[in-house]
């Protein structure tokens, strides 16, 4: 596979990303505390035992091996949560 060049000043997330770690973070270049990135999530209305099989089976996902790898390609770091740990999350993002 070929590689593009880079061009990118920085990435906007806390952390370096694994895909391009030669490209800083904006705190690194003198913007420090800003933290933006994707997320997504399940949003369903549905029984609770139904709820929670999503949850199991989709943190399982995320950490098989084929998944987490294309994640990354993609720059992407997969993380799973329980629905509280979202709960908290989506909260936080509001009140930002």
């Amino acid at each position: 596979m070929r590689r593009r060049a880079r061009c990118a000043l920085a990435v906007t997330t806390k952390e370096r990303v694994a895909v391009v770690p030669e490209i800083p973070t904006i705190a690194e270049s003198g913007v420090p505390g800003l933290d933006v990135f994707s997320w997504f999530g399940f949003f369903v209305k549905t029984p609770q035992d139904v709820i929670a099989k999503i949850n199991v089976d989709t943190n399982a996902a995320l950490v098989y091996p084929a998944v987490k790898t294309r994640f990354e390609e993609l720059g992407a770091n997969p993380k799973g949560s329980t629905q509280a740990e979202l709960a908290s999350f989506l909260k936080s993002e509001i009140d930002k």
